[in-house]
C-alpha cells in the first residue's frame, strides 16, 4: 500500500512540474518578441492625419493595436526629413501631449525628432514609425532592424508604389 501511494504522489508531482514547464512556455511564447529586417525604398505621400493634410510622410512600421515595435532604423533620404514615433493611446488619454489624429477614435501620442536631415540612424521603441516633412515629396530607402511584441503575428510592410 505504501508503494501504491509513494508511486502516485510521485506521478502527481511529475505531472505538476510538466504542466508548470507547458504554462512557463506557453507564457515565454506570448512575452517573446518577433525578429524582423528589411531594406525598402519608398516614396513619400499625404499624411492621413487630421490637421497634417498638407505634409507628406513615409510608413516604416504600421501602427498595429497592441504591437510595440523596437529596434534601430537607418536612413537615406531624397530631402531632409524628421522621424516621428507613434505611441497607442485612447482619445481622452491626449491632455495637451503632441497627437496624431486620424479620427475621432483612432489617436496616436507621437514623438517628434527634428533631424532635419537626409541621412542618419536612430533607435526606437513605439506603436509605429514614420518618416515626415512638412510639404515637400521626399524619396527614402531604409533598413530597419528590429523586434515586435504584441499586436499581429506577421508584419504587413507598407505598399510600395
Amino acid at each position: 500500500m505504501t508503494k501504491i501511494l509513494i508511486a502516485i504522489v510521485a506521478a502527481a508531482v511529475i505531472g505538476a512540474v510538466f504542466l508548470s514547464l507547458s504554462l512557463a512556455d506557453q507564457t515565454m511564447a506570448a512575452n517573446s518578441d518577433q525578429k524582423f529586417r528589411h531594406t525598402q525604398t519608398i516614396t513619400s505621400s499625404s499624411s492621413p492625419g487630421i490637421g497634417h493634410e498638407g505634409h507628406r510622410i513615409a510608413m516604416i512600421l504600421p501602427p498595429d493595436e497592441g504591437a510595440v515595435y523596437a529596434g534601430t532604423l537607418t536612413y537615406t533620404a531624397s530631402a531632409p526629413i524628421d522621424i516621428v514615433v507613434l505611441h497607442e493611446i485612447e482619445p481622452g488619454d491626449s491632455r495637451g501631449q503632441p497627437i496624431w489624429l486620424i479620427d475621432d477614435e483612432t489617436v496616436y501620442g507621437w514623438t517628434f525628432i527634428d533631424a532635419s536631415a537626409t541621412a542618419g540612424s536612430f533607435k526606437y521603441a513605439g506603436a509605429g514609425l514614420l518618416l515626415h516633412t512638412t510639404g515637400e515629396e521626399f524619396v527614402v530607402t531604409v533598413s530597419v532592424d528590429g523586434s515586435i511584441r504584441g499586436g499581429q503575428t506577421t508584419i504587413t510592410l507598407p505598399h510600395i508604389p
